[in-house]
């Protein structure tokens, strides 16, 4: 058995551990869609949020049926001094997301299914909109 970590300042009150079935799943997203994004966007990217178990999703606030919950989703900031509107190009230059959804110029939330959407979404702060076919202003 693995010892309880002691933290000083921090608490670890929710079991966030994945299933086996969601840990293929994460490697799926990371294999088919964040290592391909890392690539073109060739400098880090920074994982702010992956897989939330249900209890942990109702804590942060998200979506009922957020993806996050099922291993599928990743958001991202940009790292090494990268820009988030480089990091949204090298996104739509991947293409092969299921969701990709800009979060009020904070960070990028990115998803991926064996049968990706390529969805294109922007969060305003109240509300979701489709930008699937008109995204070049969000990421000029």
């Amino acid at each position: 058995m693995i010892a309880p970590i002691k933290l000083k300042y921090l608490s670890i009150s929710i079991d966030n551990t994945p299933s086996a079935a969601i840990r293929a799943k994460l490697e799926s997203l990371i294999v088919n869609c964040l290592d391909p994004i890392r690539e073109i966007f060739g400098k880090p990217i920074i994982v702010t949020s992956g897989y939330r178990c249900e209890a942990l999703n109702k804590a942060v606030g998200g979506a009922t049926n957020s993806q996050h919950k099922k291993g599928e989703a990743a958001d991202l900031v940009p790292g090494n001094g990268g820009t988030l509107k480089e990091l949204y190009r090298a996104i739509i230059k991947f293409g092969n997301y299921d969701q990709f959804i800009l979060e009020n110029s904070s960070w990028a939330h990115v998803s991926w299914t064996s049968n990706p959407r390529r969805q294109i979404l922007y969060y305003n702060g109240s509300s979701y909109i489709d930008i699937t076919n008109n995204y070049q202003n969000y990421i000029n």
